[in-house]
């Protein structure tokens, strides 16, 4: 570790501690070093028993930086020391003794390990992906570098966390899953087999806020319609209709049931009014007056409104999606038919009425 204090208005002593780690070989002498805007200017050197230097005529209020060097005996030397600075003033003066330096020393990394990363760079290739860069140190501890560990941080204030714990060899990185209008920061540390270095400088990529698209609605359906007379299953008349929502594949008359059949295709809910002669289908009570139709959409009782004239009742009746067929249930029908069924139906007339009582 390196300390720095001022001794006078124009003179500080550097001080230090002979580093742990030397691989095995004796220290020979230390280098005293300035740091001016990173570069290291060498000031002077000592021999091994020496932990101390004072430099002489700086100039009073100004900052200085120093770094010390151990020179080793196989012709190599250590990393250099954390840079310490220190300011001389008008009232600086030579601390008492025991009396601890002004400045705290920085603790040392371990000279085995490497130099951090240099030349960071952080660039958004994408709206929710940042690319993070950085070139090898020089100086890799006397140890090959093993890979880089990553990190980053949301905002200012968060927390470091580890995107990846080794990239292996490779000096890029790709972190997808950005967050819109987010601040993230990054930093990356070297890895050698003695262990991981001190951290980058931070470098940081902003996303931009995207709001969020104001869902479209989809169009509204086209609903089917038409109109127009159609032939009546039965019989030798047609009768007028009027359909939107779905398509008439026929219509016939049920004289078993006393009901008119429409046969339909609907995607969409969707409403059909039809023109029905009272001399095919009506609905009557005993007495003779006009009797309520009863109208179904497969099988469901729908609702329906009702037009009436002395020849004819006009129902416009509404069905849900999907409906396949509509069923309008009154009390006689006259269809034209073969001769020979009407015995036959006939024979099963009380049975109808009565079924006809129970639906109502």
């Amino acid at each position: 570790m390196v300390s720095a204090v001022a001794i006078s208005p124009t003179s500080v002593k550097i001080s230090w501690v002979q580093p742990s780690q030397t691989y095995g070989q004796m220290i020979t002498g230390y280098t005293v070093d300035q740091v001016i805007n990173g570069n290291f200017i060498s000031i002077d050197d000592t021999s091994s028993d020496v932990t101390s230097y004072t430099v002489p005529n700086l100039i009073t209020n100004k900052t200085y930086s120093f770094s010390v060097t151990a020179v080793l005996s196989g012709g190599s030397q250590t990393n250099p020391s954390p840079t310490v600075s220190v300011m001389p003033t008008r009232t600086s003066s030579a601390p008492n003794s025991g009396q601890t330096p002004s400045q705290p020393p920085t603790p040392q990394q371990n000279q085995a390990l490497p130099d951090p990363p240099t030349g960071i760079n952080a660039t958004l290739i994408s709206a929710s992906t940042a690319k993070i860069s950085w070139i090898a140190p020089s100086n890799n501890g006397k140890l090959p570098i093993t890979g880089f560990k990553i990190e980053s941080k949301v905002g200012v204030q968060g927390a470091w966390n580890t995107v990846i714990s080794n990239t292996g060899v490779q000096m890029s990185f790709i972190k997808s899953g950005l967050e819109s209008g987010t601040t993230y920061y990054y930093r990356v540390s070297s890895i050698n087999n003695v262990g991981t270095s001190q951290p980058s400088s931070e470098v940081f990529v902003t996303t931009q806020q995207t709001a969020n698209p104001t869902p479209i609605p989809p169009p509204p359906p086209v609903l089917q319609h038409s109109q127009g007379m159609i032939p009546v299953f039965n019989t030798t008349s047609t009768i007028a209709y009027d359909i939107t929502g779905g398509q008439i594949l026929g219509i016939g008359v049920n004289p078993g049931t006393f009901s008119l059949n429409i046969n339909l295709k609907s995607d969409n809910p969707g409403t059909v009014s039809v023109t029905i002669p009272r001399d095919m289908v009506d609905s009557k009570k005993r007495d003779g007056t006009d009797d309520t139709f009863i109208v179904t959409s497969n099988g469901m009782i729908s609702e329906f409104n009702e037009t009436k004239t002395g020849a004819y009742r006009i129902l416009s009746i509404s069905f849900p999606a999907h409906t396949d067929k509509i069923s309008i249930y009154g009390t006689t029908a006259v269809p034209e038919f073969p001769i020979a069924l009407i015995a036959f139906l006939v024979a099963f007339i009380p049975v109808i009425m009565l079924s006809r009582r129970i639906v109502k």
